[in-house]
């Protein structure tokens, strides 16, 4: 089914008519009931019978945020996106029977993925806090793939490196909602919708939009309990189950991400990379040409090195 602006029931009047909407026709999209019967919105866009690349989303946030670099790669691939748990419900609740657990939400991404030919999966991309989601999923080995690339990744690892401003500040506050509940994300909400909305109209969108998370004192509770559910793993025992090449890919004006980890892991794990823009925030993964390019060549690149190696 052709994607419309009616599908993402999370949108309000306004964000309705913003630009980075106009062209998501270029997608269908379906829903899939999970394992304990929750909805799922899943996106695709390329040629059906192509290599597969998986990009798993951010926690709780739009697929708008990947719209750009799957409309990007579908000239080549077969790309799979969705949205986790909690969207595109209106009125996301903190409801203690929604199980937003990292073992949860790697059984999610089997029931997104039984449909498609499992032989013809090319590579895992993960973004932000779904990071450390792909990780848990590529460490299982549930599907064979050839690389995998983790876009300003934000996860736990229990290796020593240089904390930023938000490791140090924020996440304990998003620790402390999550905690403590409603009172306190309440207050925690006034302060974090106060941030920095982008200079341009694009940047002012997506942060509009992203803010969807902190709309309700419920659904801020809802986010921090999901968030907490994954970067509170350790996820170093998963990077060094993954037998792929791995990439992890950072710039140094992002705020949130510390570009420092991708350093210390390429630095202590032989099969990872690391790579550092100097330029970029947060949202790059919606509009820099050279993150596309390098995520598509590394694709490209890991399909024809197993291509070789079978031959």
């Amino acid at each position: 089914m052709t994607l419309t602006v009616d599908h993402l029931s999370y949108l309000n009047e306004e964000q309705r008519l913003f630009s980075i909407f106009s062209n998501i026709s270029d997608f269908d999209r379906y829903n899939v009931v999970s394992d304990d019967g929750h909805l799922l919105q899943v996106y695709e866009i390329g040629q059906q019978n192509a290599h597969i690349v998986i990009l798993f989303p951010a926690v709780g946030t739009s697929f708008i945020l990947l719209s750009n670099i799957a409309r990007y790669l579908c000239n080549d691939f077969h790309v799979i996106t969705w949205e986790t748990r909690g969207l595109p419900n209106t009125l996301w609740t903190s409801d203690a029977l929604l199980d937003v657990s990292l073992e949860q939400q790697t059984r999610d991404v089997d029931t997104i993925l039984a449909r498609y030919p499992s032989k013809n999966l090319a590579s895992i991309v993960a973004y932000c806090s779904g990071s450390p989601l792909a990780l848990s999923y590529a460490a299982s080995r549930r599907l064979a793939f050839s690389s995998l690339i983790l876009v300003s990744p934000l996860f736990y690892i229990s290796l020593a490196y240089p904390k930023n401003q938000y490791e140090e500040v924020v996440l304990p506050l998003w620790s402390r909602v999550a905690a403590e509940g409603k009172s306190f994300a309440e207050v925690f909400r006034r302060i974090i919708n106060q941030g920095n909305a982008g200079a341009s109209q694009v940047g002012r969108q997506l942060a509009s939009v992203n803010r969807i998370l902190y709309r309700s004192d419920d659904s801020t509770l809802a986010y921090a309990q999901q968030l907490m559910a994954v970067i509170s793993h350790d996820s170093l025992n998963d990077l060094l189950n993954v037998h792929v090449p791995l990439t992890l890919i950072n710039s140094k004006e992002d705020e949130m991400v510390n570009w420092r980890v991708g350093e210390t892991i390429a630095e202590s794990i032989a099969h990872c990379k690391s790579v550092v823009y100097e330029t970029g925030d947060h949202f790059m993964v919606y509009s820099n040409q050279r993150l596309f390019d390098e995520v598509k060549s590394k694709i490209l690149n890991a399909i024809e090195f197993d291509w070789l190696r079978n031959k």
